[in-house]
């Protein structure tokens, strides 16, 4: 898993920081295939019938908790960088 932090350029604070500016959008884009691949993982194995989407819990969304989460954490990401991100950097 560091490595493939490292090579997406999860170790670089730079990057992690111009992102917030919306200059380098590398973390956004392994994210999203992360995000994408799970995605297709699930509806792969429920298409087999190896995974039961019944029997799955999915939890309810609550959007302005969820938002105010999400500007807390983005904040203090920009500022202090997430301490997995930090080991990458660090190993480096």
């Amino acid at each position: 898993m560091g490595i493939v932090l490292e090579r997406a350029g999860f170790g670089n604070s730079r990057k992690l920081a111009l992102q917030f500016y919306f200059r380098d959008l590398t973390v956004f884009k392994v994210m999203f295939s992360a995000v994408a691949t799970a995605m297709a993982g699930i509806v792969f194995l429920s298409a087999f019938g190896w995974l039961d989407l019944e029997n799955m819990f999915i939890n309810p969304t609550y959007l302005w908790p969820g938002i105010a989460g999400g500007l807390i954490m983005g904040v203090g990401f920009a500022v202090a960088v997430l301490p997995g991100t930090s080991m990458v950097g660090l190993a480096t």
